[in-house]
């Protein structure tokens, strides 16, 4: 008998440990990117609803020069310790930005973006917890433009 419960306890912390540490996806944006037409107009529309299949709630964008772990937004996702790997800090560059997609309170994934041909990194900042990191909730996806030059900004 005391075995079985050995056991039964070996498999149920298992099972917990894989249901909290849920494999965060990382995807390639190359092919939204390359939808994304710059005309001879002012501002375009760039829609992100669908920027990912999986389905989110919020994008944040972690822009250069910020220190990953000390962004409170992030900390306080239900499962930063999973996405943590995989966005490291880069407060020595000016190159990219990170896109970590939420659903619930909860990473689902993140993609890494160069700075061009589009700009995430000068979306406004709307928690000032972590002021490098800006929020792009799903009901704004649909009011995101860009710029000639590259640079994004939100209507409303």
């Amino acid at each position: 008998m005391k075995n079985y419960l050995v056991f039964v306890s070996v498999i149920s912390i298992f099972l917990f440990s894989r249901c909290s540490n849920d494999p965060i996806a990382e995807y390639s944006l190359d092919s939204f990117l390359d939808k994304i037409v710059i005309d001879s107009t002012d501002t375009v529309q760039v829609n992100v609803c669908d920027i990912i299949e999986a389905k989110w709630d919020s994008i944040l964008v972690i822009t250069p020069y910020t220190p990953v772990s000390k962004q409170s937004v992030l900390r306080e996702l239900k499962n930063y310790r999973n996405i943590k790997p995989g966005i490291k800090d880069i407060r020595q560059t000016d190159f990219y930005s990170y896109l970590v997609f939420v659903r619930n309170n909860r990473a689902i994934g993140f993609s890494r973006v160069d700075r061009g041909p589009v700009d995430f990194a000068n979306l406004p900042v709307t928690d000032n917890r972590s002021p490098s990191v800006a929020v792009l909730r799903k009901t704004d996806c649909a009011n995101l433009y860009m710029k000639k030059n590259g640079v994004l900004f939100t209507t409303e």
